[in-house]
């Protein structure tokens, strides 16, 4: 797959997983991420990106530091696996919601909102 103009790159797109905000000269590539098609996938992706590595330091806290029973850990794992990727998969749908009554539409996407957001970055109101 070619990449998009303005790609971050590896160590930057880790810290656009984090949270951490891009530099100005990577805003077409920022909307591509979020508001294209599979941009869903894309955020799953972001998140697992967060998530796998908490999972991996809860595994070894839990089978090392405190010795739990290794099923426990993979339990447990699992769960906060399950239910951070539903999260992550259902949310930004029903979070859109809200706004619904100012646009006159009844729902809203997340690619709808960051257009919004990106075509009217510097006005608050």
């Amino acid at each position: 797959m070619a990449r998009l103009a303005g790609d971050p790159g590896t160590l930057r797109w880790l810290r656009f997983a984090a949270g951490f905000r891009l530099p100005a000269d990577n805003t077409d590539w920022v909307r591509h991420e979020l508001t294209d098609a599979g941009w869903r996938g894309r955020t799953v992706l972001r998140h697992l990106a967060v998530i796998i590595p908490v999972c991996v330091v809860l595994a070894v806290v839990l089978t090392v530091v405190i010795p739990a029973p290794l099923w426990l850990a993979l339990t447990m794992i699992a769960l906060i696996l399950c239910g951070s990727v539903f999260t992550a998969w259902r949310t930004p749908t029903t979070c859109a919601r809200p706004g619904s009554a100012s646009t006159g539409s009844t729902s809203p996407t997340i690619p709808t909102l960051v257009i919004r957001l990106t075509d009217h970055a510097g006005h608050r109101g």
